[in-house]
């Protein structure tokens, strides 16, 4: 399993990526999350107003704040 990483993403839940997925730590110990998209141009546009900002978290990264409170 091949992953890339971005030197731009500063998410603290951000793993990498795989062809059209983010890879993000998972809700359990040692796992990991991947959301899948359709196309690469939507993937990257997601990682640059998600991944790559502190400002504002995607829904499933409150959702894991919400989970370590």
């Amino acid at each position: 399993m091949r992953k890339t990483e971005s030197k731009y993403a500063v998410c603290p839940f951000y793993h990498g990526e795989e062809g059209f997925a983010i890879c993000c730590e998972g809700p359990a110990d040692g796992s990991t999350v991947k959301m899948y998209f359709g196309s690469l141009r939507d993937k990257l546009e997601y990682r640059r107003r998600y991944c790559e900002t502190m400002a504002c978290f995607c829904a499933y990264g409150e959702a894991l704040m919400r989970l370590y409170g």
